[in-house]
């Protein structure tokens, strides 16, 4: 049985506090969720909002559907399977080994005290990727942060910031064979999207950085020394490390956003 609309209207009427409020509630929900979709956009658009597709080399729809999702899927799978085993491979053969030689290279290390080289060079590069970082938020391009070298260039900060420690010998010996892309980036330089004042210096001189960082480190020996020449266990690590990076995160992004992330 439907109820007559008179007793709906009288107990609407009798109850006017609550239609209110449910009418109060209804409009914050609204707002809400507007401010959320708002924020979210907001969020996207620093994110990779000005990347522009039209310069080669940015993506785009067509870049993104250039493989068929079969090829891409079996191609992932096979080099993160490649660069697991690496890894398992790399960390069981640099575990028998690491241990006997921590102890001294970090006494070596102790012993010597912070020079202002070091100091010197933290500041420099705090500042170069500083303008990296402002570059990408003015330009709304903060995608690219994800590039190898950038990741690079945080660890070598990371190296120049960090007292001698057994962190900092994993991190220097993995970003020593890290190096390859920026010397990929001097030989070949992006540049053509590069387009506010001193960007393209501010370009080179990281990506110069990137070598001046290790062979300072590598003056100061201890626990910057690195490995035996016949020892190519921590280039199997930082190799598998990488493919596993590019093929999970970078492609993930690279398909959501439809943007090269390189």
């Amino acid at each position: 049985m439907f109820h007559h609309p008179a007793s709906i209207l009288a107990l609407n009427s009798s109850r006017p506090h609550l239609v209110q409020h449910s009418r109060y509630g209804a409009k914050e929900k609204e707002q809400f969720f507007a401010m959320s979709r708002y924020s979210f956009a907001n969020l996207l658009d620093w994110i990779y909002g000005g990347v522009d597709p039209s310069f080669e080399g940015n993506g785009g729809p067509e870049c993104a559907a250039f493989l068929p999702w079969q090829q891409r899927l079996l191609e992932s799978l096979i080099f993160l399977s490649v660069g697991v085993v690496e890894i398992v491979v790399s960390l069981q053969r640099i575990k028998r080994s690491h241990s006997k030689e921590v102890v001294t290279l970090l006494a070596q290390s102790r012993n010597k005290e912070e020079s202002f080289g070091k100091n010197l060079l933290l500041v420099s590069l705090c500042l170069i990727f500083g303008l990296e970082l402002g570059f990408k938020f003015a330009s709304k391009t903060v995608i690219y942060l994800m590039n190898p070298c950038h990741v690079v260039t945080m660890l070598q900060i990371f190296l120049l910031a960090c007292p001698p420690c057994q962190l900092a010998m994993v991190v220097f010996r993995l970003q020593m064979h890290m190096l390859n892309g920026a010397l990929l980036a001097l030989l070949f330089p992006v540049v053509n999207t590069r387009l506010l004042p001193f960007e393209m210096e501010v370009y080179y001189i990281q990506h110069v950085m990137l070598y001046v960082v290790p062979i300072y480190l590598l003056h100061k020996r201890g626990i910057y020394t690195p490995e035996p020449i016949l020892s190519f266990w921590w280039a199997l690590l930082a190799t598998g490390l990488m493919f596993v990076y590019h093929f999970s995160i970078l492609q993930i992004l690279g398909l959501v956003s439809q943007y090269s992330c390189y």
